[in-house]
């Protein structure tokens, strides 16, 4: 029964690899072709074209993309122009209370042994 298991999550381990394999390949391909038409909508100085029942619309949003080093000086920054008494523990203790409670769970760990 448990070799059953085994054998099952085994596969159904090596098909989630190859689908992610495949899926990294599909995502890079699709990237690659919002590309194209944002560009080719860029020249035709467009917004957005119809086809077959669709629309494609460019959309413009803000991204906001920090490390964890800047964060930190930020916040601590933050926290000093507030006039906190040492910014750096307060940011430590956000940071902890942002964490929230840790929960226990219990997970299998699968090692290849030698043959």
């Amino acid at each position: 029964m448990i070799k059953n298991y085994f054998d099952e999550l085994s596969n159904i381990k090596a098909e989630i690899v190859r689908n992610n394999q495949r899926n990294k390949l599909l995502k890079k391909r699709a990237t690659e072709l919002e590309g194209h038409i944002l560009e080719y909508l860029k020249e035709k100085e467009q917004q957005g074209v119809k086809y077959q029942g669709k629309a494609i619309v460019v959309k413009t949003q803000e991204k906001f993309k920090q490390n964890k080093k800047l964060k930190q000086e930020l916040g601590v920054g933050f926290f000093r122009d507030l006039g906190v008494r040492d910014p750096e523990a307060a940011y430590r203790q956000l940071q902890e209370v942002q964490k929230g409670e840790p929960v226990e769970k219990q997970t299998l760990k699968f090692k290849n042994l030698k043959k």
